[in-house]
């Protein structure tokens, strides 16, 4: 029991000397840029949004950016008007931060102004496939960034009811409500600090997790209709293709949580969604059951996240694209 306290210790005294540092840099900078994946969820929205927010409470002028649009079930986050596209940036700033992001392509077209800075701080909860800045954070045992966020924010003494919001949102986005394997103790007692702030966990997650607006709705009917299910009804996989965007006035931004009505089927072991993104480009994502690693499926194309929820991108055509699928699936059931 003394040697996991002194563990503890350890870890807590490193997270603290890692967010002094990087407290120092932000002090230094005047303009700074807050990076989030392409694709964006709900975990590195609600997590850059609020150290954004942060940011500007400090003084500094800040603001994220994403190749992608906000999500529309996340347009209630408060603050969205510090998301911009990275088109938008300007060509130079003093200090960047990457928030969730566990490989540099993940930055899309952010690549370039994130490396322009003087300065790059990188804070993820990933166990990252190489470090790309002059700082790093990286707690892999974190379940969401949003955690690492708060408490970077709460040893500040930054928080408020705004960033609260934005915080409960990443975390249980991130957890599947708290239904993912990497739900912790320590998920569970940041959250409870969280219910403090003047916040409306209902309505945050009925407005993460299950409303949609008619057109999604539409999407979502075409999609599950077509599903297709594979080893005596273990594996399922669902399909985006272009035509059912244009058929519903939908984009890949509206496919996020469909997956899930696929992993709910009892019996299915592990859910995969194939969406098409260009010519003879496809998005992954993978839902498993607690047992199976699906961040082990992901990495096998250069893809990574967590056991229960994961992604990649392949290239190639569907048919091709799904037998690869399946036998790298295959081996990890």
């Amino acid at each position: 029991m003394e040697n996991k306290k002194n563990i503890f210790k350890t870890a807590e005294n490193y997270e603290k000397e890692r967010f002094y540092v990087i407290k120092k840099e932000i002090e230094r900078a005047q303009t700074i840029s807050v990076f989030v994946h392409i694709n964006p969820d709900g975990d590195c929205v609600g997590s850059g949004l609020a150290l954004c927010r942060q940011l500007n409470k400090m003084g500094k002028t800040s603001f994220v950016y994403c190749d992608d649009e906000l999500p529309e079930k996340l347009e209630y986050l408060p603050f969205k008007e510090y998301w911009k596209n990275t088109s938008e940036h300007p060509d130079k700033v003093d200090l960047s931060i990457s928030v969730d992001i566990a490989a540099l392509d993940r930055m899309g077209m952010g690549i370039s102004p994130y490396m322009a800075a003087k300065k790059q701080i990188m804070i993820d909860h990933h166990i990252s496939r190489g470090k790309f800045a002059d700082i790093a954070y990286i707690d892999s045992h974190s379940a969401a960034c949003g955690e690492i966020i708060y408490r970077f924010i709460h040893y500040l003494r930054g928080m408020d009811d705004d960033i609260a919001t934005m915080l409960f949102t990443a975390i249980v986005t991130d957890t599947g409500c708290f239904q993912f394997s990497n739900t912790t103790n320590q998920t569970l007692a940041i959250i409870q600090e969280l219910r403090k702030f003047k916040i409306n966990p209902q309505e945050i997650i009925y407005k993460a997790f299950s409303s949609i607006s008619l057109k999604v709705f539409n999407l979502k009917q075409i999609i599950l209709n077509k599903i297709k299910f594979y080893d005596d009804n273990t594996i399922g996989i669902i399909t985006f293709r272009n035509e059912d965007f244009e058929a519903t006035g939908t984009n890949a931004n509206n496919t996020e949580g469909i997956i899930s009505d696929v992993r709910n089927i009892r019996g299915i072991k592990v859910a995969i969604s194939i969406c098409e993104m260009g010519n003879l480009s496809w998005k992954i994502s993978f839902r498993a059951v607690e047992g199976i690693d699906c961040s082990g499926i992901a990495a096998v194309f250069g893809g990574g996240g967590h056991k229960g929820a994961s992604g990649c991108r392949i290239s190639g055509y569907y048919e091709d694209v799904v037998d690869r699928l399946l036998k790298a699936t295959r081996d990890y059931m």
